[in-house]
């Protein structure tokens, strides 16, 4: 999608994505468990021993959810992030899951979309 990624494992932050003089914290969550048709993520944050606490703005802007049995990630905005999130069938039936929702979250992080062409 034309991003830098570095691993960046301090505080909250897994990942940091940079382009074009945007920076983007990105934690990510991953699952490899279906329950009935659906992958569950808990959207909290906390390492080691600390209480974990819900994820907000203030710690991240994009949270990369990871479904590692099938190798799909579906992106969301870290503004107003449910303390758990069900990912359905519906959703990972789009063959562009992934583009359309780091695009959504891009411009809701105030990021604009100019994807060059192959």
């Amino acid at each position: 999608m034309g991003w830098s990624v570095a691993l960046a494992p301090i505080d909250h932050i897994d990942l940091v994505a940079m382009k074009d003089g945007h920076t983007l914290r990105i934690q990510v969550k991953s699952t490899s468990k279906r329950i009935k048709n659906h992958y569950h993520f808990s959207i909290k944050a906390g390492r080691g021993g600390e209480a974990r606490r819900r994820v907000s703005r203030i710690h991240v802007d994009i949270v990369a959810c990871a479904m590692i049995d099938i190798r799909r990630v579906y992106f969301m905005t870290s503004n107003r992030l449910p303390q758990s999130f069900v990912l359905s069938n519906k959703m990972l039936a789009l063959d562009d899951m992934e583009s359309v929702s780091w695009e959504t979250a891009l411009r809701v992080c105030g990021v604009e979309c100019h994807e060059e062409a192959d």
